[in-house]
C-alpha cells in the first residue's frame, strides 16, 4: 500500500494516480480525530437523562419445548423412562419398562431397581404390555408344508404360517 502511494519524480506521479486517476486513502486516513470537545460534565448529564428514559423490556424465552405427554400416561401401570444423559452407540433413549406405584400430575413415583423412585411426566412414555388374556395359538398341532410339482418336476413347498389360519 506505501509503495503505491509514495510520490515518484520520474513520472511526477504516484502509481495509485497513475491508476486510478486520484490518489488512494491511507488507513491513518480513515478515522479523522474530531475535533470538538465536550463538556464532562454536559456529556453525563446528557448521558443520565438518556438512561433515565429507557425502561427495561421483558425478556423472552425462546427455548420453550412443549413436551409431549401421551394420552395414555395417566392410565398406563408400566412407564419407560427417557435417559437425557449423553447416550452410547445403539443405546436406547428409553429405559424400562417400570412399575408405576403412584401418580401425580407432574411427578410419577416408580419402582425402579427395587427402590422407589419420583420421575418428572415429561421423562415418561406408557408401555403396552402384552396382556396375559389374550389367547394364545395351539401349540400341540403341526402344519405340514404344502408340496406342489412344476410342469419341469421340481417340487415347490410353501410353509403354512400357523397365524395365518385363524
Amino acid at each position: 500500500m506505501g509503495w503505491r502511494a509514495t510520490y515518484r519524480e520520474d513520472f511526477e506521479a504516484t502509481p495509485a494516480q497513475l491508476t486510478y486517476g486520484t490518489n488512494i486513502r491511507l488507513p491513518g486516513e480513515f478515522f479523522v480525530e474530531n475535533k470538538s470537545r465536550i463538556d464532562q460534565t454536559t456529556f453525563v448529564g446528557k448521558l443520565q437523562h438518556i438512561m433515565h428514559k429507557l425502561r427495561p423490556v421483558p425478556a423472552s424465552s425462546h427455548n420453550r419445548e412443549n413436551v409431549f405427554i401421551h394420552k395414555d400416561l395417566p392410565n398406563s401401570s408400566h412407564v419407560f423412562v427417557r435417559h437425557d444423559g449423553v447416550r452410547r452407540s445403539l443405546q436406547s433413549p428409553y429405559q424400562g419398562p417400570y412399575k408405576v406405584l403412584s401418580k401425580s400430575d407432574k411427578l410419577f413415583k416408580l419402582l425402579i431397581n427395587g427402590k422407589s423412585s419420583f420421575i418428572s411426566v415429561d421423562r415418561l412414555k406408557p408401555a403396552f404390555l402384552a396382556s396375559e388374556d389374550e389367547p394364545r395359538p395351539a401349540v400341540g398341532k403341526k402344519h405340514e408344508p404344502v408340496t406342489t410339482t412344476t410342469r419341469f418336476g421340481r417340487k415347490v413347498r410353501f410353509r403354512i404360517d400357523p397365524k395365518n389360519l385363524r
